[in-house]
């Protein structure tokens, strides 16, 4: 009976010790390292891969990657400290109206103003976007808001 608990208490760790390894091979052979450490939910390699789309946003215009990978790793809270300073940068690019797509960035903006009074300083950068913005599209990005709001009422 001690030889099969014992047995069986080797092969759940051997399986644990194997599947680990695996993963770390699968990155070291990878090209990007850090991206496959992020795929995998490394915190630290999420908010590097953040933080590099972030530095490529600047000059493409688009900070949808590095805005979702900063808000991946706002669900980790032992690293949401780090991730909101990031998240900051962020939202300071949207206000002055370096992503390529207004309506999307003011509509990021206003869900951040939206969570509450962490985020009140958004609210200053939301309106320095409006002034890059057409009638059209600040009344676009409304439309939009509003549609998400009907949803999740219903």
């Amino acid at each position: 009976m001690f030889l099969r608990i014992f047995i069986y208490v080797f092969f759940i760790i051997s399986l644990f010790t194997i599947s680990s390894y695996a993963e770390n091979i699968d990155c070291s052979k990878k090209e990007d390292k850090i991206l496959c450490m992020a795929q995998q939910g490394d915190t630290m390699a999420m908010y590097v891969m953040g933080r590099r789309e972030y530095t490529i946003a600047r000059s493409s215009g688009d900070m949808t990657k590095a805005l979702e990978w900063t808000l991946k790793v706002m669900e980790h809270k032992d690293k949401e400290r780090v991730a909101n300073r990031l998240l900051k940068m962020i939202y300071i690019q949207l206000g002055e109206g370096v992503h390529k797509d207004y309506v999307q960035a003011y509509i990021w903006l206003q869900e951040g103003i939206d969570k509450g009074e962490k985020y009140v300083y958004l609210i200053s950068w939301l309106q320095r976007l409006k002034y890059y913005m057409t009638e059209q599209q600040i009344n676009d990005a409304e439309k939009i808001l509003m549609n998400r709001i009907d949803l999740r009422k219903k």
